[in-house]
């Protein structure tokens, strides 16, 4: 796992702005 699959599951609507 890197950095940003990391860092995807911490704060996943950092990544997907659609996310509510």
């Amino acid at each position: 796992m890197n950095a940003a699959q990391l860092q995807f599951q911490v704060h996943p609507q950092y990544y997907l702005p659609t996310t509510p």
